[in-house]
């Protein structure tokens, strides 16, 4: 048989083996990095007057269309796609949460395609244009998307009783942090931002909001992302994936 033979034959035996926790802790070092920078970032900022503003902005998680902004849509996504492979494994194994699983990945993909594209920023802006705004609801899309997320959480809650306890506890606990920093301190942070613009000061306080909000978002998805493969591993030991040559 000749090299090359051998060599296909080996990459047709390739086995990528992925431990939920050893990821997990991948994406948590990725998570602080990020925020590592961006509080030299928002601090150089605060302090120095936007002087070196030109190298900050790629890693301020305010600022949208940067480096934190591709991690956290890759890693929404990334999400989405895992609740997806759940999805096709209960088809067999226990198909009444198949449905479940699917509609879960596909909000997490479009809530990654959402912060990448600004979605929720445009639908404020539509709103703005109707209402008064003010106080925590000076940003009103999460009017709309909190009136979302209370009906998701309702229409799931017969579907997390049915799933083992760690992963139950791990997504409400992911779910909750998510939330609480997407809407939670967006609201608190939409306020600072209000009192700040009114008075003409930068505010460090709504800097640190906004850091805090983005790091719970992305330390949220992170832990959910463990929980869903770890009860991914609980239900199959492997998935293959099948790759076929046009010739």
């Amino acid at each position: 048989m000749s090299t090359a033979d051998n060599s296909g034959e080996l990459l047709r035996s390739t086995v990528i083996a992925l431990a939920p926790r050893t990821l997990y802790f991948y994406l948590l070092g990725a998570v602080c990095f990020i925020q590592t920078l961006n509080l030299v970032s928002v601090f150089a900022k605060y302090f120095y007057d936007g002087k070196y503003y030109r190298v900050t902005e790629y890693f301020d998680v305010g600022i949208e269309h940067n480096i934190p902004t591709i991690y956290s849509t890759t890693q929404l996504i990334f999400a989405g796609f895992c609740s997806l492979l759940v999805s096709k494994v209960c088809r067999l194994l226990c198909p009444r949460d198949q449905s479940y699983w699917l509609v879960l990945g596909l909000v997490l993909i479009f809530l990654g395609i959402d912060e990448g594209a600004t979605i929720h920023e445009m639908i404020g802006s539509h709103f703005h244009d109707r209402f008064e705004r003010g106080g925590y609801l000076y940003w009103l899309w999460v009017v709309p998307y909190g009136v979302l997320t209370a009906w998701f959480a309702a229409a799931y809650f017969p579907f997390l009783m049915r799933l083992p306890n760690k992963t139950r506890l791990g997504l409400i606990l992911s779910g909750a942090i998510f939330v609480g920093g997407a809407i939670g301190v967006e609201m608190i942070s939409a306020a600072e931002y209000e009192a700040a613009k009114e008075a003409g000061v930068r505010s460090l306080k709504y800097y640190l909001l906004y850091s805090l909000e983005e790091f719970m978002e992305m330390f949220g998805i992170a832990l959910f992302i463990y929980y869903v493969l770890d009860y991914l591993a609980s239900l199959t030991s492997s998935i293959e994936l099948k790759l076929r040559s046009d010739t």
